[in-house]
């Protein structure tokens, strides 16, 4: 998955949260972990929380953006 295709469901996941449209968030949420996508949710109002997948990259501030390990 590239980092444009992920940042877009990323977002597309974090306007479906702040819309309170779980079944969107979920459905996409397991798009991401056939990706080896981790998502750990926020608690805190439009928060997105943070992410890792299994190729080094994560996520660690709003708004959605890769990060590499190197």
């Amino acid at each position: 998955m590239s980092d444009e295709q992920l940042v877009q469901l990323l977002q597309a996941r974090a306007d479906a949260k702040n819309q309170r449209d779980f079944t969107t968030t979920d459905t996409i949420r397991m798009q991401l972990a056939q990706y080896g996508v981790n998502i750990i949710d926020s608690r805190a109002a439009g928060g997105m929380g943070s992410w890792s997948s299994t190729d080094g990259r994560r996520y660690v501030s709003r708004p959605p953006r890769c990060v590499s390990n190197i």
